[in-house]
């Protein structure tokens, strides 16, 4: 089973978008922080199909997690969406550029279904 990761310091964020993957059928690893997560991800043989990662987190935020990402043969390869309240033009481009496949806004994710969801990352083949 394909894994998707959630990296969110938001526990009401992460249960939203969890009941979403589950139903597609994706096993859910969550982690409260991007620190965290690259701990598991040095030591684990089995790396995610996809990684949804907030912008603002305590520690280490989402745009330099996912540069961090990005950096990294064993990892580069691993598309990330950006899960986020954040909703201008200028954050949508920082995900971008920063190596985000698609920028997706927590407030409207509630009204996605799991389909809604999959459209939105349609190049992550999943």
């Amino acid at each position: 089973m394909k894994q998707a990761w959630i990296i969110d310091d938001s526990r009401v964020a992460r249960i939203t978008l969890r009941k979403i993957l589950l139903a597609e059928g994706l096993e859910v690893v969550e982690h409260d922080s991007a620190i965290q997560a690259f701990e598991q991800l040095s030591e684990s043989t089995e790396l995610p199909a996809i990684i949804f990662m907030d912008a603002v987190m305590p520690g280490m935020d989402g745009l330099t997690a996912i540069r961090r990402l990005k950096s990294d043969d064993k990892l580069s390869h691993i598309p990330v969406a950006m899960f986020t309240g954040n909703e201008s033009t200028i954050d949508r481009q920082q995900a971008e550029q920063a190596g985000a496949l698609a920028v997706i806004n927590k407030r409207g994710v509630e009204q996605m279904d799991g389909k809604d969801l999959m459209r939105c990352l349609f190049h992550t083949n999943l």
